[in-house]
């Protein structure tokens, strides 16, 4: 199995961007991951929102079949991306035409840290 951690923002915003603030879009983000792990049950692949700030939003990209190790990037992401930018609409978020996110942290986690990471999330937190 391949866990990574997934840190997401918006490439080249549009000037009224300071306006976004993407925890208030959590919803939609939830949607696009809803419909991405539909999409790709049967090839255990899975999103999971971690957190959210304002400028950015954290994910975790869980690929169960380690056929793919060597060779994971942003691009297994490609579907939520592209439901986000088109039924969502959030390509009038950035000037880019052909790239809508920044990738801020793409890193592979190993056991230990994937434990490290659900020993840190608290119990009274609210999970996305």
């Amino acid at each position: 199995m391949n866990v990574i951690e997934v840190v997401l923002k918006i490439k080249s915003p549009v000037e009224n961007m300071d306006e976004l603030d993407l925890t208030k879009k959590v919803d939609e983000i939830l949607e696009a991951i809803f419909v991405f792990n539909d999409k790709f049950r049967d090839w255990s692949k899975r999103l999971i929102l971690t957190s959210t700030t304002k400028k950015a939003f954290h994910l975790l990209l869980v690929i169960e079949k380690t056929t793919l190790a060597e060779n994971i990037s942003v691009r297994e992401m490609r579907y939520f991306i592209q439901y986000l930018r088109n039924k969502k609409g959030w390509i009038s978020y950035t000037r880019e035409k052909n790239k809508m996110f920044k990738t801020i942290e793409f890193n592979r986690l190993d056991r230990n840290q994937v434990v490290s990471f659900i020993k840190r999330v608290m119990v009274n937190k609210e999970l996305y």
